[in-house]
């Protein structure tokens, strides 16, 4: 999905493994992020 500046993208199977969604929240939680998302995580 994309909005206000943000694009989320993964596959279906990750969903409640990698990801957790709790749709009360309206969040979501990535676990192992991809060692290029780190980096530039770390670089902000």
């Amino acid at each position: 999905g994309r909005a206000e500046g943000l694009s989320i993208s993964f596959e279906a199977h990750l969903l409640g493994d990698k990801i957790e969604y709790d749709e009360t929240a309206g969040t979501l939680i990535i676990k192992g992020l991809p060692t290029q998302l780190t980096d530039q995580l770390k670089r902000r």
